[in-house]
């Protein structure tokens, strides 16, 4: 049986963890005693119905970390695969999760201060980081999390594994790095505004590096430094070892050296990369992660089109809200309350399809309007149609943005069409399909969107980010996008 414990600090995404290894099939088991560890490995294995257990343990339970290695030592000579993964986050970050959030600290009931329950809990599960694999998340969201997650699951390792990452100086250094080396001596792409938009993984970059004698110089050298050290970390049994790679902005040359560290390293070691700041993503995909990160109040939160368009309004834009259903009002109303939305934007409790067109045509002749039903009724689909024919007659110019749930049944399937006929020669339809849809035809694969009058450069814009948007979403091989535009 493979098992998995995730461990970290409290406010670290150690349930985002635990919810996408069971997204990915493990049976899961949040906050177990250690001490019951090997009776429900037992228990599954006499009923034969689990291969692979993630079980999260944490100062809740009252791990003691003697106790936490005799019971992986134990496990792995019954023969079972035992890993850990442990997610940590900075001090600051972790105090203003918690601030924002409004959640209590598993240690505050014993008479401390959210910093001295923060220190106690990561003098107390620091040695577990020396056997478990690390995950930095404080530049992370739940998603960049999940996607780490998954990716650590993709390896098999049977020896010592070999962490490369590189990372930007500027937005603070890795505090799980084993070995870190920093190449800002180096010369610098990013003064080439032709090499400027690219990374350290792009061919442009990687001839102009290649050329670069003192660049060769520095790989030569930290290869050399890693390979007479990493053997005698496996003597030690170490299970992994982070090196880490550091330049100005993460981007360009602590990207390439890591690439060229794994190539040089590939087949003596397994090896797994991480590229902090450079996801191998557009500019404007890559802006617009960064955009989302710094509004959220926690990367385990999720961002609604609320709190994204209040963030990039202008101060003489207005935003006019609606939600019908009672306690998501009560909820949207507190999030703009919270975000000090004030004058600029109304929040109604109202039926929103009446309420758009009492607002047509708007006073400046220029307005946004996205309509993003629940479509948890047959007819939401009509209503979204018969609505938009309604707007179109009273203000004929507005841009309308219409999100869609990406379904099997045939009211999905048709919108598109039914959306189309309205402005034949001026729309953009676009799709991100994450999977394959199941074959009993029940859940959502992906989600679509229809734009009426879409800006003239959107649909260049799309084409150069779904390719990079769908890679990093995709579940299975399945996974694919759509692009269909006509714009005068």
């Amino acid at each position: 049986m493979k098992i998995v414990l995730i461990s970290g600090l409290s406010g670290s995404g150690k349930s985002v963890a635990l919810r996408q290894m069971e997204d990915s099939g493990y049976f899961c088991v949040d906050n177990l005693p250690l001490e019951m560890l090997p009776s429900l490995v037992s228990y599954h294995i006499e009923r034969a119905d689990e291969s692979e257990l993630a079980v999260s343990v944490d100062v809740r339970s009252g791990i003691d970390i003697g106790q936490a290695r005799e019971q992986i030592a134990y496990l792995r000579g019954l023969g079972h695969r035992v890993e850990v993964l442990f997610v940590e986050a900075e001090e600051s970050v972790l105090v203003r999760r918690f601030s924002e959030t409004r959640r209590g600290h598993p240690l505050s009931n014993q008479d401390m201060t959210l910093l001295e329950s923060l220190k106690k809990e990561r003098e107390w599960l620091f040695p577990l980081k020396e056997i478990a694999y690390c995950i930095d998340t404080s530049q992370m969201n739940a998603q960049q999390l999940r996607q780490a997650v998954r990716q650590w699951l993709k390896v098999e390792r049977t020896g010592l594994l070999v962490i490369l990452e590189s990372f930007g100086f500027k937005y603070g250094v890795p505090n799980n790095a084993d070995f870190m080396f920093d190449m800002r001596s180096l010369p610098n792409p990013y003064y080439d505004l032709e090499l400027r938009a690219f990374t350290g993984t792009d061919q442009p970059v990687r001839d102009y590096l290649d050329g670069q004698p003192l660049v060769q110089e520095m790989v030569d050298d930290i290869e050399r430094f890693v390979t007479h050290w990493l053997p005698r970390l496996e003597d030690e049994s170490r299970s992994y070892v982070t090196v880490a790679i550091g330049c100005t902005g993460g981007q360009h040359r602590s990207v390439y050296v890591v690439e060229e560290l794994a190539g040089r390293l590939q087949g003596r070691y397994e090896l797994l990369i991480r590229h902090r700041q450079a996801q191998n993503l557009p500019a404007e995909l890559s802006d617009f992660a960064l955009h989302i990160q710094k509004i959220l109040p926690s990367s385990e939160l999720y961002c609604g089109s609320p709190w994204l368009a209040q963030s990039m309004a202008r101060a003489t834009d207005k935003l006019r809200l609606f939600e019908l259903h009672p306690a998501d009002f009560i909820r949207l109303q507190n999030n703009m309350n919270e975000v000090g939305l004030g004058k600029r934007g109304q929040v109604l409790r109202e039926d929103g399809y009446k309420g758009l067109i009492s607002l047509l045509p708007p006073p400046p002749r220029r307005a946004a309007v996205l309509i993003d039903p629940p479509y948890e009724e047959k007819q939401d689909y009509r209503r979204v149609t018969d609505t938009l024919k309604t707007a179109l007659k009273r203000f004929e110019s507005g841009c309308y943005l219409v999100w869609y749930p990406c379904l099997s049944r045939e009211e999905s399937r048709k919108l598109p069409e039914e959306l189309k006929k309205l402005v034949p020669d001026n729309f953009l339809h676009a799709e991100l399909h994450v999977h394959t849809p199941k074959t009993d035809g029940f859940g959502m694969y992906g989600s679509g969107m229809f734009v009426i009058n879409p800006p003239y450069l959107l649909a260049e814009q799309l084409a150069a980010n779904l390719p990079a948007l769908t890679r990093l979403l995709a579940q299975d091989e399945g996974a694919h996008y759509l692009l269909d535009s006509k714009i005068r």
